[in-house]
């Protein structure tokens, strides 16, 4: 890893795929304006969020009794996960009663809000975080149209799938992080995405005949309880008073427990 991400400019440059003009906040603050965006991001964590939780809310300052973040909270967020963020919420805008008028005018173009995520994730692939490993994820979970989700994958999302991993093993994902010394919302994160990657790598090797790229014998990090739920209200201490225990997202527990069966049928044969 580089000390410093400026010095990967170059890097950058070569395997840059942006052709279809520059993927900047500006482009993104047009296609998406931030009352648009903010209730986005609220459709996010209502429905995505459970299946996927692959950001954190603690960082989008949200709490439980709002739901829709600041400004300053999507100012801050990098341009290719919150473009992967609001293009996953797309679909759910139906269940807003502002954006499901908006939606009938003026709807964001999904197709482009992926393409950015897609060309910023290829520059920053060198100089990877967090965001990076977010969007990427978020990408592998696009929705198709009806043409493209009938027919078998390609090679490229196997392959992709390969980059996901690298790119969480570049980070440190796969090595136990709860005595690390950095941010508890960080801990929680990096143990949500660890084992999203996990199940992604054990169900698509299964369902597409590959080899895992994960194997037991090469990471620790231990299994999801509660605690990877919490959020902290922003500004508090650690102390209860600002620590909350939301409901846990189920379909993303039983998921990352099948995964786990996943393996041993793959093992098995």
């Amino acid at each position: 890893m580089l000390a410093a991400d400026d010095l990967a400019t170059s890097a950058k440059q070569e395997t840059s795929c942006r052709f279809s003009g520059d993927a900047t906040r500006e482009e993104l603050n047009r296609l998406v304006p931030h009352d648009y965006g903010q209730r986005l991001v609220s459709l996010f964590i209502k429905y995505v969020w459970p299946a996927l939780p692959l950001i954190s809310r603690s960082q989008m300052g949200l709490t439980p009794s709002c739901s829709i973040p600041e400004p300053w909270a999507l100012e801050r967020t990098p341009v290719h996960l919150l473009a992967a963020v609001y293009a996953s919420a797309l679909p759910f805008a139906a269940h807003d009663d502002y954006l499901c008028v908006l939606q009938t005018y003026n709807a964001p173009p999904a197709d482009r809000l992926w393409r950015m995520a897609y060309e910023l994730i290829s520059e920053e692939i060198h100089t990877p975080h967090l965001a990076v490993l977010q969007t990427a994820l978020l990408y592998l979970h696009r929705p198709l149209d009806e043409a493209r989700a009938s027919i078998a994958d390609t090679p490229f999302v196997w392959s992709f799938v390969g980059t996901i991993v690298g790119l969480a093993e570049s980070l440190g994902l796969h090595i136990e992080c709860r005595m690390w010394g950095i941010p508890a919302w960080e801990k929680r994160l990096r143990r949500r995405l660890w084992w999203a990657i996990y199940a992604e790598d054990k169900w698509r090797s299964l369902l597409m005949g590959r080899p895992p790229y994960i194997h037991r014998s090469e990471w620790d990090v231990s299994e999801l309880d509660g605690a990877d739920f919490l959020y902290h209200t922003r500004g508090a201490s650690s102390s209860s008073s600002g620590v909350h225990q939301p409901q846990d997202p189920v379909p993303f527990r039983y998921l990352v427990d099948l995964s786990g069966i996943a393996e041993q049928i793959y093992e098995s044969f």
